[in-house]
């Protein structure tokens, strides 16, 4: 009996809760930061926004893609916390029998 147990911990934590975070928390986090050009804005921050090469255009560039990454971040983690806390509610629940042996 206690080697199924053991299994079953294996098996719910090593599949199933980082299965679901692999799949959908981090996925969707990522595909949220795409959506909303986070990335692409992180991958060109130093390049001249619509090709101004002047002092000002730089700098203006700068605090666009600064705001437009911090806000889109935010955004993104926003949306993502109805996934984490039912990742929250998966990691729980294979102690839920015992929650409810130790209240009766």
């Amino acid at each position: 009996m206690k080697n199924y147990l053991v299994n079953f911990f294996v098996w719910w934590y090593g599949y199933i809760f980082l299965n679901y975070f692999k799949c959908k928390v981090y996925q969707k986090y990522i595909n949220l930061l795409y959506k909303n050009r986070v990335i692409p804005m992180i991958m060109s921050y130093r390049e001249p926004l619509y090709g101004d090469n002047s002092y000002f255009g730089r700098i203006l560039g700068v605090i666009i893609r600064t705001a437009w990454i911090t806000l889109g971040s935010i955004s993104g983690t926003i949306k993502i916390i109805p996934y984490l806390f039912f990742l929250l509610l998966i990691f729980c629940l294979p102690f839920w029998p015992l929650f409810i042996w130790f209240l009766v």
